[in-house]
């Protein structure tokens, strides 16, 4: 070898083995260090709906599974599985909710690690896989770190698609794949309910590619057929215990539908068209575009590309017109299931341009590229994070704490509280019981939503004290029925009463402390008797 040969050997052989080793040391660094940072920003951060997990995951430390009050079972949990992901929480010295906050931070870095992983894979290439983790902190940090189970969802879809990728040079379907496959298809929806549509996709994607492989078929489908089982359990027990398959599929639904604007007597959001069009995003669909057409070219990859076409569109149905999300916050989170499947495009293209590139224009491109791709979206994350620390979602306001130590120093055994918030069950004495008046833990309310007889339910069920706030005032359900005459009669003026349809309502206690502004925390404590 001659001298001149020596430095093209280390620029064609040495150097993109660097550079990949960086990128890949680089993007995980950064991802983890940012989830880190906006973790300890959002560790006194709580909402309202994410810490409803937190007395599933209490009852679930104790050994009482899939139950909100003790010993009664309950379908209210969007995720059981990620209800259990959270119980050892209640097992560990401390305050469970900061452990469980903890939880969810650490669950976050391994959805990241977890679609890091299947892009290099997808995209063969770690620059594509640094823009596609970028992209996933855009929409993920917020909600994870909520304690949302929007990463376990994430990781789950993610594992899909890898798997998926590395099956797809397969002639056939080896044991140990469809056993991949079946508990990822049996997983996904007991992650969020929706997602059974990313399983169903996922099946037909593997019908079609080894429709005509003898054996291959036949397995794939009893392992389909597997997978629901554990579902169609979940679901079955749901419907002979509650009436309804799902309580918090089905109010959650309800919510969203009555709230989003009509047409022609069709619910429909355009929360979705608001999110697409901000100026990340539609770089990001451009590079997916880009991907989507280098992937066409390659045999391999051109079903997955399809499968990731149809996913995207499935829910962007889903959201805009089944089960319209109320804003784009929302809309975000609600679109995570399918985020994987973007990204993998993203990485795709991001990798095809990488290697278009001209030599000579290298840093000329990678600069703005960088800034555009990944800088700018995370410094539009960093806002968010320090203006959702900023909004004083603390704990003890978010569970009520003051109103929940009342609650048990002054009730009688056995009491049935009816409430709007659920999320203070889970410092309540484990005697008393709490009954959904949206229905998302328990589905009792579910009959009585369309009609907004709420008289009629009381009476079913007879509560014994009554929560109001103001969501008398702007659910429309609430708005129609006695509940809000009631707070429009006696609201503010402790120990007035009233009777309406037989049932009469005494204000015993009025909130003294400040509502935290966004929070819907109670007003008003009423004692209900019956005739």
């Amino acid at each position: 070898m001659t001298v001149a040969d020596r430095p093209i050997a280390a620029e064609t052989v040495v150097t993109p083995r660097l550079v990949d080793r960086a990128a890949v040391a680089l993007t995980l660094l950064t991802a983890f260090a940012f989830i880190a940072w906006a973790a300890f920003r959002l560790r006194n951060t709580f909402y309202g709906d994410p810490s409803i997990y937190l007395p599933y995951a209490q009852n679930m430390a104790n050994g009482d599974f899939f139950s909100f009050n003790p010993g009664e079972f309950s379908s209210g949990s969007t995720s059981p599985i990620w209800a259990l992901i959270l119980s050892p929480a209640y097992l560990l010295p401390g305050e469970p909710a900061y452990t469980a906050k903890a939880i969810a931070a650490a669950a976050v870095a391994m959805a990241a690690a977890s679609l890091f992983w299947m892009t290099r894979t997808a995209s063969r290439s770690p620059i594509g896989a640094a823009v596609a983790t970028a992209a996933l902190l855009y929409f993920l940090t917020e909600p994870g770190l909520l304690m949302y189970e929007s990463p376990l969802a994430v990781f789950l879809v993610s594992l899909l698609v890898l798997v998926t990728c590395r099956t797809m040079s397969d002639a056939t379907l080896s044991t140990r794949r469809l056993i991949q496959l079946g508990i990822l298809w049996a997983l996904l929806p007991l992650a969020r309910p929706e997602a059974l549509l990313i399983s169903a996709i996922s099946f037909a994607h593997f019908a079609i590619l080894h429709r005509r492989t003898k054996g291959s078929f036949s397995r794939l489908a009893a392992a389909g057929v597997l997978a629901l089982v554990p579902l169609a359990a979940y679901w079955g027990y749901s419907v002979l215990q509650t009436g309804c398959w799902s309580a918090s599929s089905e109010c959650r639904t309800f919510s969203l539908r009555e709230r989003a604007p009509h047409l022609w007597g069709m619910a429909y959001s355009t929360a979705l068209f608001d999110v697409l069009r901000t100026w990340p995003v539609m770089i990001w669909l451009a590079l997916a575009a880009w991907g989507y057409g280098t992937c066409l070219h390659n045999p391999q990859r051109r079903l997955l590309a399809t499968t990731a076409l149809i996913v995207l569109a499935t829910y962007a149905l889903l959201l805009t017109v089944v089960s319209p999300a109320g804003g784009v916050s929302d809309t975000r989170r609600y679109l995570l299931p399918a985020i994987p499947f973007l990204l993998a495009l993203i990485s795709a293209g991001a990798a095809h341009l990488w290697k278009m590139r001209p030599r000579a224009g290298t840093v000329l491109i990678l600069i703005p590229a960088a800034y555009l791709l990944v800088w700018a979206p995370l410094r539009d994350v960093r806002s968010r994070v320090i203006n959702e620390a900023r909004h004083g979602f603390t704990l003890d306001k978010i569970l009520e704490r003051d109103l929940v130590d009342h609650l048990n120093h002054t009730l009688e055994p056995g009491a049935t509280v009816l409430a709007y918030e659920v999320q203070i069950r889970e410092g309540l004495r484990p005697d008393l019981r709490l009954l959904s008046l949206d229905g998302i833990t328990d589905g009792k309310v579910e009959p009585y939503l369309h009609s907004a007889d709420m008289a009629a339910f009381l009476r079913r069920y007879k509560p014994d004290y009554w929560l109001a706030n103001d969501a008398v005032f702007y659910r429309p359900y609430l708005r129609r029925s006695i509940l809000k005459e009631v707070v429009d009669q006696t609201g503010e003026r402790q120990g007035q009463s009233t009777e309406i349809q037989g049932i009469r309502f005494t204000n015993i206690r009025n909130r003294t402390e400040p509502l935290v502004p966004g929070f819907a925390g109670y007003r008003h404590l009423y004692r209900l008797s019956y005739r």
